[in-house]
């Protein structure tokens, strides 16, 4: 996994906080897929310090949604910059995966899941 990214365990959930522009180079699929081998498939990627997101990057982001929904898990977004959301918003990607406006009552979505 790189640096590119924070993760932290909060109610079981655990909280991917990238840093940066969301691009390939990022590998947010790749680092999904190791917590998930790990036995880890409930997922809030914090999207507050992502100023940016290219295709490459939203299809990484939709890459580790059907990761985590295939091993029976599930995975929400939140913090989503208002760039962020418009992107998701024009390719409709906002309608895949549940976004939250803060990181709590994500990981309370995800928590209560069973």
């Amino acid at each position: 996994m790189t640096e590119f990214f924070q993760i932290r365990e909060v109610r079981g959930v655990h909280v991917i906080h990238p840093k940066g522009p969301l691009t390939a180079q990022a590998s947010l699929s790749d680092t999904v897929r190791h917590l998930i081998a790990a036995g880890h498939a409930r997922l809030v990627i914090n999207l507050r310090d992502v100023a940016s997101i290219d295709s490459r990057g939203l299809g990484e982001v939709v890459m580790a949604f059907r990761a985590v929904s295939g091993a029976g898990g599930a995975m929400a977004l939140s913090n989503a910059t208002a760039k962020v959301r418009d992107v998701m918003r024009m390719t409709h990607t906002d309608a895949l995966m549940p976004a939250f406006p803060s990181e709590d009552v994500a990981v309370a979505s995800l928590a209560l899941a069973d």
